[in-house]
């Protein structure tokens, strides 16, 4: 009765400790993973709004005049347009401005703002930005690019990114600003959690249904051969999982321009895991809407301009259906001249 007793106690100890410690990776792999999304999306933000800012001549918006009269000027006409069409082709942002610095007031105002002229939320030029506070000031007078949030102002809650327009000088003219809602960062963060959360407890069920069936062999060589079967039937789920969450291995080698897939992109793909798919094969799979984004990253990353790379495009499988997948990786350099990148491709839809 007492060796009954202790074979139970020792069963439930061990399930105790599988659960503890999958809850404990499953929380740590949460906060690696929301940190890394967080990151990128900082990244990406303040990325946008340099990229807006190259719009802006600051001469240009040393002639403005602050007041309605601005809005019959050419110059900022064209800027306007030009925001606007940025705007339209970023559909996440939803506000994008220009801000100036009023000394006398020790407050920001708008020298531009593409929100439509009748919208309520619509800020005219000259109109005072209430919401100014000592940290934008401060990069203001620093001519310094930052990225802020998550913070609550007359609008709404945000995410901003802040690029600076500089005159020959050096000094500041105006922050060119944009801003994307907490909810669209939210709702990255928390598929995350749950895909995180799914795949650890499906991990956790499989690393218990293991246990059972090892505590029920009677020898040593019953016990061997199961846990033989077990670790079989581990990496099958393994692979089940990875097929659930549609996620897949890839490694590109540059200056060579080839890929390597793991087994469930080279079936996705219909190839062979150990053939070489050359970067033009690939690129002729990738969606035409996507294709010059795509090349973009690669020329960045042959150019040595980014660590890590972030993607969202669309990629025909072996049906020949456009599938929309996420892209991220890391960049190493081995040598002078070769590189790898090495990272993950999911299928988002």
């Amino acid at each position: 009765m007492y060796i009954i007793k202790l074979y139970f106690m020792k069963k439930i100890s061990t399930i105790i400790l599988v659960i503890s410690i999958t809850a404990i990776c499953i929380i740590f792999a949460i906060l690696r993973v929301n940190n890394y999304i967080l990151k990128n999306q900082n990244n990406e933000l303040i990325t946008q709004a340099k990229q807006a800012s190259l719009f802006i001549d600051a001469e240009d918006v040393s002639n403005f005049r602050k007041d309605a009269s601005d809005l019959n000027s050419e110059n900022y006409t064209n800027i306007l347009n030009k925001l606007i069409s940025f705007r339209e082709l970023n559909p996440e942002i939803r506000f994008l401005y220009l801000l100036g610095y009023d000394q006398n007031l020790n407050k920001q105002f708008f020298f531009l703002d593409t929100e439509p002229v009748n919208s309520s939320e619509y800020s005219p030029p000259g109109q005072i930005f209430e919401d100014t506070r000592p940290v934008d000031i401060e990069h203001f007078l620093k001519g310094e690019s930052y990225v802020d949030g998550p913070y609550k102002d007359s609008w709404g809650d945000w995410y901003s990114a802040y690029a600076p327009i500089l005159d020959a000088s050096g000094n500041t003219v105006a922050l060119l600003g944009i801003d994307v809602s907490v909810d669209i960062w939210r709702s990255q963060t928390l598929f995350a959690t749950i895909t995180i959360s799914l795949v650890g407890v499906l991990i956790a069920i499989i690393i218990l249904s293991l246990l059972f069936s090892i505590y029920k062999k009677e020898s040593s060589i019953e016990v061997l051969e199961k846990e033989t079967d077990g670790f079989s039937i581990k990496e099958k789920k393994f692979k089940e999982l990875q097929d659930l969450a549609k996620v897949g291995k890839f490694t590109f080698y540059l200056p060579e321009k080839f890929f390597y897939f793991d087994n469930h992109l080279a079936s996705v793909f219909n190839i062979a895991t150990t053939t070489k798919f050359s970067l033009e094969s690939f690129v002729d799979l990738i969606s035409p809407d996507d294709k010059e984004n795509f090349l973009n990253m690669m020329d960045s990353i042959a150019n040595k301009e980014v660590k890590e790379i972030n993607l969202n495009f669309k990629v025909s499988n072996k049906e020949g259906n456009y599938v929309k997948y996420r892209l991220s990786g890391q960049i190493k350099e081995s040598s002078i001249n070769r590189m790898t990148v090495s990272g993950l491709m999911q299928d988002i839809g």
